[in-house]
């Protein structure tokens, strides 16, 4: 079974553990090949950071 109709080998994402997550915005000053996106915690869950904040 494949999920979603990808083909096999297909990656869709890579999921990095940092020692102090709150240095990844030390990470996103790199270069990344074309094509490649970057997501950070801050973005996925900012809102739920943002209300605990409150």
């Amino acid at each position: 079974m494949r999920l979603m109709h990808y083909p096999i080998g297909h990656i869709t994402g890579w999921r990095l553990f940092f020692n102090d997550p709150l240095m990844v915005h030390t990470f996103i000053h790199q270069i990344f090949p074309v094509g490649i996106k970057w997501k950070d915690w801050r973005e996925q869950k900012g809102e739920l950071f943002q209300a605990i904040h409150l």
